[in-house]
């Protein structure tokens, strides 16, 4: 018979100008022995069955396609869900963003039931066994008011530092000690004196890293009592001296480092970029404000410095607590506000009254008696300033912990193509399997078949890393078919694995057939 290619009915040494021959010159119907050819045997048998499988994943991967159709074969890259019978299947997971199918997967938990584990005394966090990362919220006890005099007006209690964490990574059943920072007192009256600093929140992340909600800062009688602290406590004063309250010391002294989220990437400390993820939320000052008019400052909350609101032309000015930060970690949908600072006591003037707290009024209110208002319990609120009576008292703080990211997890998985039909019946089918099997090949079962019944297994030899990766390996394997292939030849692959522990992932399969 001529060669397609050349014509040609005899193939001189003449007519082969560069001395050699290669595959792509040889007619797939021509009839060469080896003696003629000294190509051996198994190259044609095995490497370029081989060849083809690999090329033709290749092929399909970089056009995007999910069904490759060979010369006898068929190659499914998994871009999408075609090619592979999903109402057989059983425990493999489709992963639309990395095309793979796989046994154990780590994804968003779907929010109902929403696990949540509410720290308000100390305590250990066990992570649920398919519990892959947190959301986090961890604050400090707030710092406690100062007491008002008729001369002066008490300061409010800087809130404690807070910080939240999305998707924090943690090792599924590994446990996490809690300990809750207390809230300062108040002063009582008579003073002057100066409140009592919030206690640290701690969640002990491993043996070297610590997650810290510093304590708030108290107020202070006078300049230079005023605390730092998470969130700085406010300054108590007499006119006409102003003075800055105590500085918010969260992020200087517990910042988030050596912290990483469920995907790897690790948190930055960058505040005052709260709506960052993994950004730590820091106090702030407890004011910076000064005058005659003030009498009185409110505590540093952990969204922002308390701030000075003017109540009536010339008169005093009512002293806020700083603004808190809300959040819906509780039960995924209500917003709670956490670390508000305390508001001053009130000013002598009628049109002066108490400074309020934080967003979601956590910090304390200033009283109507005159005594200044606790803090909403276990939000890390500071206790507000007292004019003149006795200030509030801080609240406690707080380590709420909700499931972020699950793991999916299955010992055993399934893992079925759709049926292809053939031109001919076919005595031999190879496989070419582009996979990362951590649990090994013995896990596994491959196998094929030419009627749909009758399942040929084979066994999986490991061809090394495919080319650039350093995870998803070549597997390949062959067997005769033994069904009866009739009335129509039915080829198909299946994966069975079993006594699975690791994340499996079977990126490919390339099934040909002679």
């Amino acid at each position: 018979m001529p060669n397609p290619n050349t014509g040609l009915t005899q193939i001189k040494s003449t007519d082969i100008t560069d001395g050699t021959i290669v595959d792509a010159d040889i007619s797939p119907s021509a009839s060469i022995t080896t003696t003629k050819t000294e190509i051996a045997t198994d190259l044609t048998e095995t490497n370029n069955p081989f060849n083809i499988g690999v090329l033709g994943f290749k092929y399909a991967v970089n056009k995007g396609l999910t069904i490759f159709n060979l010369v006898d074969g068929i190659v499914d890259e998994f871009h999408s869900e075609g090619g592979v019978d999903t109402s057989e299947n059983s425990n493999a997971i489709y992963d639309s963003t990395s095309d793979f199918y796989t046994n154990q997967q780590s994804g968003p938990y779907p929010g109902s039931p929403y696990i949540v584990s509410d720290f308000t005394s100390p305590g250990t966090y066990t992570a649920p066994a398919t519990t892959t990362a947190i959301n986090l919220l961890v604050v400090g006890g707030g710092g406690g008011g100062a007491d008002g005099h008729p001369s002066y007006v008490g300061g409010g209690g800087g809130a404690g530092g807070l910080i939240y964490l999305n998707n924090l990574s943690v090792t599924s059943g590994g446990t996490y000690s809690v300990t809750i920072g207390e809230g300062g007192e108040g002063t009582g009256y008579p003073g002057p004196g100066t409140g009592e600093d919030g206690g640290d929140t701690t969640f002990v992340y491993s043996p070297s890293v610590n997650i810290i909600g510093e304590g708030g800062g108290a107020s202070g009688y006078t300049n230079g009592t005023q605390r730092p602290g998470g969130s700085g406590g406010g300054l108590s004063n007499q006119p006409p001296v102003g003075n800055s309250g105590g500085l918010g010391t969260q992020s200087s002294n517990h910042p988030v480092t050596g912290l990483s989220d469920f995907e790897g990437t690790a948190y930055v400390n960058s505040p005052p970029s709260f709506s960052a993820e993994g950004s730590e939320q820091v106090g702030s000052f407890g004011n910076s404000a000064a005058g005659p008019q003030v009498y009185g400052f409110g505590g540093g909350g952990a969204g922002s410095t308390n701030f000075n609101h003017p109540n009536g032309a010339g008169q005093s000015i009512k002293s806020m607590g700083g603004e808190g930060l809300d959040y819906n970690i509780l039960d995924g949908s209500t917003a709670v506000g956490f670390g508000g600072g305390g508001g001053a006591g009130a000013g002598p003037h009628p049109q002066s009254p108490g400074g309020e707290g934080g967003e979601g009024d956590e910090g304390g209110r200033s009283g109507g008696d005159g005594s200044g208002g606790d803090a909403v319990a276990n939000t890390g609120g500071g206790g507000a300033g007292g004019h003149p009576g006795e200030a509030g008292d801080g609240a406690d703080g707080r380590v709420i912990v909700a499931t972020s990211q699950f793991l999916n997890s299955n010992t055993s998985m399934t893992l079925i193509s759709d049926t292809f039909t053939a031109n001919a019946t076919p005595s031999k089918a190879r496989i070419v399997l582009f996979a990362e099997l951590p649990d090994g090949t013995s896990d596994f079962t491959v196998s094929a078949t030419r009627d749909n019944t009758t399942f040929n297994s084979m066994t999986l030899t490991d061809e090394g890393f495919q080319a650039g990766s350093s995870g998803i390996k070549i597997f390949s394997g062959s067997t005769p078919l033994t069904g009866s292939a009739s009335p129509q030849v039915q080829l198909r692959w299946k994966i069975v694995g079993s006594s699975l522990t690791g994340a499996n992932k079977i990126h490919g399969v390339a099934l040909q057939w002679a």
